[in-house]
């Protein structure tokens, strides 16, 4: 215990000496983060390029989304940072045909819950190029997630609490090369789903874990491209419908590469385009009819986001 606690003072010390040269304070780094008395705003606007979902039972469906975000971090004490973020559904549509043929269409818009966050640069050594985070979410239910229905708009809201608790490590190879490790544990409280048709249905907590690796190349001063892989572990959801039914989703393992491009307009403030390609496949098993309905589902989104920092 006590070895422990030295090599605890040991990375907070050697963290004091981490100053400008290792590049935290250039809003186009991996590394950045706004120092002590700086925050910074940002603004995020998405799309779809592609949005489809087909089933073993014959049915698909489309979506079209538009969706905006904005956040506020703010920097304080050593190497601390807190901020807010919240997020506005313009709209989502989508025309869904069933195994017969017949098409519906759905709707929702909205604010979504939002999310307060905290993270710590907790060891950083300039000379090695080794930085790390420690990382904290919590976001609190704002109400039932109401699903569309042919005659009712949908919601923006999880239906659930959230709770994120991950670490970041960074390696500044040179001032053009920077990687990024990060690991992720979600835990998700009950949810709360609306179905329409005075079907209700209440999903058990789950925990998601969650691993995210980053490159990125400084070919210019002003500009960067990035590419990631994210890697979301298996895991099971069980849910109970007020119609008697329970289901139990299970969800493969999914990888979801990105790519980004960043121009830094200024100083302080850094333009980013990044989309990603997300292709899940689930099994989902209803009781007490046994049946048995995978799924296949393809997202890819396109963000543009843009960082001041004051």
């Amino acid at each position: 215990m006590i070895r422990l606690l030295v090599l605890c003072c040991a990375l907070a010390l050697s963290s004091l000496s981490h100053a400008d040269e290792d590049g935290s304070e250039d809003v186009a780094n991996l590394t950045y983060y706004p120092h002590a008395g700086h925050f910074y705003v940002t603004g995020q606007y998405t799309t779809m390029i592609d949005d489809h979902f087909n089933s073993s039972i014959g049915s698909s469906s489309r979506t079209d989304l538009h969706r905006l975000q904005l956040a506020g971090v703010y920097g304080f004490g050593d190497k601390m940072r807190v901020g807010i973020r919240e997020g506005y559904l313009i709209e989502s549509k989508t025309k869904q045909s069933s195994a017969l043929g017949n098409i519906s269409n759905y709707r929702s818009s909205g604010i979504s819950d939002p999310t307060a966050f905290f993270n710590w640069r907790y060891y950083g050594h300039t000379e090695s190029g080794w930085d790390a985070d420690l990382n904290f979410s919590i976001s609190p239910k704002l109400g039932t997630d109401e699903h569309a229905t042919v005659n009712e708009d949908g919601n923006n809201l999880n239906g659930y609490s959230q709770i994120n608790v991950g670490t970041t490590a960074f390696y500044r190879s040179s001032s053009s090369n920077e990687m990024s490790g990060h690991f992720d544990l979600e835990y998700r409280t009950q949810q709360d789903s609306d179905l329409g048709a005075a079907t209700t249905r209440t999903t058990d907590v789950a925990t998601i874990v969650s691993l995210r690796f980053a490159d990125r190349f400084r070919f210019h001063p002003k500009f960067f491209v990035q590419g990631a892989l994210q890697l979301n572990l298996p895991h099971t959801l069980t849910s109970a419908d007020s119609t008697g039914a329970s289901n139990s989703d299970e969800v493969a393992t999914l990888i979801i590469p990105s790519v980004s491009v960043g121009w830094k307009t200024s100083d302080n403030s850094l333009l980013t385009l990044n989309s990603n390609y997300e292709h899940s496949s689930n099994k989902l098993v209803t009781q007490p009819a046994g049946s048995e309905t995978h799924t296949d589902d393809v997202q890819i989104p396109i963000q543009l986001s843009y960082l001041q920092q004051f």
